[in-house]
Order: structure tokens, then sequence, then C-alpha cells
């Protein structure tokens, strides 16, 4: 019998029979794979095997779909997003911490490099905190202004005139030509602190006012040999040699003419006292500013003090003076030479002084008649005291009673008489070496 083709197909979906897989239970959540839900075949096509014909149908139908195609396996779609967004995130994680540190560290050192630039003491060229010029504060200033200000604060006090004191007078010295003031040490010691600094020193000492101290004292040039040659030409007007004290004789009267010091500058001293005077931290304040001299002082000989006792004889007068100095302490009358014996002229001193001497004769004329020696006493021809000067023969002497009456006259043989009295009175106030002179 001839096989007939079955009309209906229970297998082969058609237009009005529903869905096969709507019908199927819902497969559980761990069957991986989604045909394991279709029915089972009838019996009709037993020559067709299941697993060939249900997932050809399923895959090959034109008409389904995609959202209902999702639902045959709904755990599928899900899983594998979170299975790989999971493994994706921690990935990702890491690589957006490393951005964000990155991007901090690029931001920090953005602000550092921008703070270098506005804050840097070296790259502004700047005076650090702290810096001080001669006690002012300089800190913060450029290079064009620390210059005004060292010129203001020891350039210009640097060059007032010095006053220089010595001998009793006085010269102005222009510092002109002679001292300068080394500015541009002065400006790289006010930037030396900051240079010697780190960066990082440097900004924190901008941003917190931390100082970086130092104080720049002046910085000075001493032309010596320009000194030299100032001081030299001052030194002619203060060498001078020393002048004694002198004692004359002016109408019987005795007249002492001071002693004149000599002076000398010891210039070496003088030029390194005066370049230091320039350069003192005084010759930068508003007083005046003094240098003294070092003038060394040349004494005479003979002072006017060494002067004490003199004798003064008048002939003419016929008086003997008794100085101290220049004052007149006593007048003696007394007889000098006659005409015939004058008594001698001039300045003499007192060669010996002798008490009752016995008289020697002179073995002149007027003595020849006269015995050859007579003992000293009253009755001596030249009394008991005698006062000898450098002039063979001739003294100021006492006489006895018998030539009272000479006194006052030219009578002696040379000598000059005196009364008693008055030789005693003046024998012990002199001394030998103390000045006679005779004058006519």
């Amino acid at each position: 019998m001839e096989e007939t083709e079955p009309t209906t197909d229970p297998i082969e979906p058609s237009a009005d029979t529903p869905e096969p897989t709507a019908a199927a239970p819902e497969p559980p959540a761990e069957t991986p794979e989604p045909t394991a839900a279709a029915p089972e075949p009838t019996a009709a096509a037993p020559e067709e095997p299941p697993a060939e014909v249900v997932p050809e149908q399923v895959t090959e139908t034109p008409d389904m779909p995609a959202a209902e195609s999702s639902t045959l396996t709904p755990e599928a779609p899900v899983a594998e997003p979170i299975a790989v967004a999971l493994p994706a995130a921690a990935a990702a994680a890491p690589g957006r911490a490393a951005r964000w540190l990155t991007f901090a560290l690029l931001l920090v050192f953005t602000i550092l490099t921008v703070a270098a630039f506005v804050g840097d003491y070296v790259l502004l060229a700047l005076v650090p905190n702290g810096v001080t010029v001669v006690g002012r504060e300089v800190n913060g200033l450029s290079a064009v202004e620390l210059r005004a200000a060292i010129d203001e604060s020891v350039s210009s006090p640097a060059m007032r005139p010095l006053t220089v004191t010595g001998d009793s007078r006085s010269w102005q010295l222009n510092p002109q030509g002679i001292v300068s003031v080394d500015v541009d040490a002065m400006i790289e010691e006010a930037y030396a602190p900051a240079r010697n600094a780190s960066m990082i020193e440097r900004l924190w000492s901008r941003l917190s006012g931390n100082p970086l101290t130092a104080e720049v004292k002046p910085a000075y040039a001493v032309d010596k040999a320009a000194l030299a040659k100032w001081v030299a030409e001052t030194a002619e007007t203060i060498d001078r040699e020393p002048v004694d004290a002198t004692r004359t004789v002016v109408k019987y009267a005795i007249r002492i003419t001071p002693e004149v010091t000599g002076a000398t500058l010891d210039q070496t001293r003088a030029v390194d006292e005066i370049a230091e005077a320039l350069t003192a931290e005084t010759a930068l304040l508003p007083a005046s500013r003094i240098a003294y001299l070092p003038i060394e002082t040349v004494k005479p000989k003979v002072v006017a003090a060494s002067f004490k006792r003199a004798i003064v004889v008048s002939l003419s007068r016929c008086r003997v003076y008794l100085y101290k100095g220049e004052k007149l302490v006593k007048t003696y009358p007394c007889a000098p030479g006659q005409p015939a014996w004058p008594t001698p002229k001039g300045d003499f001193v007192i060669a010996r002084k002798q008490a009752n001497a016995p008289w020697i004769n002179p073995g002149t004329s007027w003595a020849a008649s006269m015995p050859h020696s007579i003992p000293g006493g009253p009755g001596n021809p030249m009394g008991d005291r005698k006062i000898g000067i450098n002039y063979p023969g001739v003294f100021l002497h006492g006489i006895p009673p018998s030539e009272y009456s000479s006194i006052g006259t030219h009578a002696s043989h040379g000598c000059m008489r005196m009364m008693p009295s008055a030789i005693h009175d003046l024998y012990p106030r002199v001394r030998v070496g103390d000045p006679v002179y005779i004058r006519d």
C-alpha cells in the first residue's frame, strides 16, 4: 500500500498554532542550554532526531521577534554584562586613581612652579626678608631700589667733609677721591642669603616671613696714597723745631722769654687714623665727623721754669739786684771798681762761695804795701763772706768798718764791695752756677 503523506504535521507549527515554547515550562536557572525546554516530538516523525529538529525550528523561524527570543533564556543577557562589567570596573579603578594622582601631582607642580615665579627671591631679584643695610631694612627691594638705598644710607654720608683737628687747629678733609663705597659688593652681600638658600627655603621665607638674616656692612675702599699726600701737605704747617726759653736783662731787670715746644706729625699713624675715621660706623651718623691728628710734642732743652736766681749789678747805680725768675727779690748797695781798676762788664756766673777765707795779696801795685795774706775775720779786707765770679780776682764781698763809707761810690779795685749785713743776706740766697749780669 502506498504511503500517504499526512495532511497535518503536529510538529510543524502553523499560523494558528501557538508557539511551542510558550507552554513550555521555564528551565531551571542552572540549565545552560535553552533548547532543553522544548517539548518532545510526536511518534509520527520518529525518523527526525529531536535534537536536530528543535534547534532548527527555533533558530530558523523568520518571524520571531527579538524581544520574544530573549524570553527563551532570560539569565544569559543579564549574567553576561555583570560578569564583564565587574572585572572592567575593577580594572578601571586603579587607572582612575592613578589618573587622579597624576592630576593632583601636576596641579601641585603647577602651583609650585607658579609660586616659584611669583614668590622666589632669586627669580624676582628681590632682597629676602631679614636683610638690613647699616641697620636699615631693605627686604623686598629690587637691585635698583637697593642701590638707591645704599647711596642714601652709605655713599652720601661717607662723602661728607671730615674735620681733622690737632695743634689747636682744624682742617676740613674732603673724602672725594680718597674714599669710595663698593656698592656692587654690598648688593652682592644683600642677595647672598637668598642665593645660598634652597628654593623651598626661599619660598618658605617668602610665605611665612621667616628671615634669611644678614647685616650688610659698608664696603669701603681708601686710597691711602691720596690720603698720605694730604697728610704730608698738612704736616708742613705743623712740624716745627722747639725754641728754648731765654733770660735777658733789660734796663737792669730780668726778662724771660718762655720756651716754645716743637711739634711733629706722625704721618704714618695719621694716615691710618684718618682712614679709620672715614670708614668707622660713626662716620655715617648725622653728627659732625672728627679725626684727631697724632702730633708729637718736641720739648725744648731750656724752659722758663729752669731760670731760678740771678744777680744784676748796675755799675752806674752802684746797686746789686737779686731776682728769682723775673721777680725782684732784693736790692743791695755796693761800691764797684774805680776808674783805674774798673769792674768787668758782661755775663758771668757764680764760680765759688767762701766764708772766713784769708785774703791773698794779688801782687798788684795797689797791694804792694800790704802783707802777703790776711786771715779771715772782721779785719779781713774782704770781710768774712765773699762770692766769686768766673773772672779772676773779682768778688762780691764784705768790708771792714774802715771802708763802710765807700759804699755807693766807685772805690774798689774791681770787686763789688757790700756792707757785711748785705753780703750775709745775699750769701745764702744764691748758688754756684747762678748768673751774674754786670752792666754799665
